[in-house]
């Protein structure tokens, strides 16, 4: 029972998860609101699943049902002789055909609780974020690699005219003046001719 009780607190963490407030839903405070998704799998994964797999899946099965198949004989037969001939043998089978179909219950409710379809929405939702994220990290390193580039490209070509205009005998704002003006579709010029 005990054990019951403890998967159904785990279960009902899950669903307080699950139904929480959204950030931008009405009704969404800064003390009550949808955990991240990190949380959720964290809550899902490796509280629920393994609480519930023991709980359900195990004490129910090889402790509670072993009881009651094997260790149960001796008070079933004094029944019997308290009450009427045949009530062990009617409670035997009533308790044993419960714990079998609470089992199979358990069984069907482990396989929803696996694919839960809200965990895996929040799941895959952030899945195509953290995707998305590095698609748009790959994109700003090619942009800033790129610009480096350029950078590089446009001072190694501005320091070679410059040391070549400072031997002609030009000023640094004649220099200046004379480079011509770039634009950034065009690639920078590679000499300048004096």
């Amino acid at each position: 029972m005990f054990t019951m009780d403890l998967s159904s607190a785990f279960l009902h963490l899950l669903q307080i998860c699950l139904h929480a407030p959204k950030e931008n839903e009405m009704g969404a405070s800064k003390y009550m609101k949808q955990p991240p998704a990190y949380v959720i799998k964290m809550v899902h994964r490796y509280l629920n699943i393994p609480v519930f797999m023991y709980c359900r899946l195990f004490v129910l099965p090889f402790i509670v049902w072993y009881s009651a198949l094997f260790e149960s004989q001796g008070w079933l037969t004094q029944m019997d002789f308290a009450l009427f001939q045949g009530i062990g043998n009617i409670l035997y089978l009533f308790f044993n055909t419960l714990i079998a179909i609470v089992l199979l219950l358990n069984l069907v409710l482990f396989q929803r609780l696996l694919y839960h379809p809200k965990v895996q929405s929040i799941l895959d939702e952030e899945a195509k974020e953290i995707l998305v994220q590095q698609v748009l990290q790959e994109e700003e390193d090619e942009a800033m690699q790129e610009l480096e580039n350029d950078k590089l490209l446009y001072h190694g070509t501005s320091t070679v005219n410059c040391e070549l205009m400072n031997d002609v005998g030009l000023s640094f704002e004649e220099t200046l003046l004379s480079l011509p003006q770039m634009d950034h579709a065009e690639s920078p010029p590679t000499a300048y001719t004096l």
